[in-house]
C-alpha cells in the first residue's frame, strides 16, 4: 500500500467574543453591538442575556453577521445567541 500526503499549512486566525449585552431589544443597542463586533473583527460572538423573544432572534443579524443558534425564554429575560460573520465559509452541522 502506498500513501501520499500533502501537507498544507494555513495561518488561520479567528476571533471569538463572549459578552453579556444586558438586553438587545432597543434598536440603537443592537446596532451598537453589531458595530462593535465588526470594528473588533469578531468572527464568532456568544451573546448572553439578549432578552429577545423567539420571534425576534433575527434582530441580531445584519449584512455582516448571521445568527447560527439561539435560545430564549418565554418572557423578555435571559436568552443567548451565537453569531458568525457571513463571509466565513464552514459547514454548520446543526439542525
Amino acid at each position: 500500500v502506498e500513501y501520499s500526503f500533502l501537507q498544507v499549512n494555513f495561518n488561520v486566525s479567528l476571533r471569538f467574543l463572549s459578552v453579556n449585552v444586558r438586553g438587545a431589544n432597543i434598536p440603537h443597542k443592537r446596532t451598537s453591538i453589531l458595530f462593535f463586533l465588526r470594528s473588533k473583527a469578531i468572527d464568532f460572538a456568544f451573546i448572553q442575556e439578549s432578552h429577545l423573544l423567539k420571534q425576534h432572534n433575527n434582530w441580531l443579524a445584519n449584512k455582516h453577521y448571521r445568527v447560527l443558534a439561539s435560545s430564549t425564554a418565554t418572557s423578555k429575560s435571559k436568552g443567548v445567541a451565537i453569531l458568525a460573520k457571513r463571509r466565513l465559509r464552514f459547514d454548520f452541522l446543526g439542525e
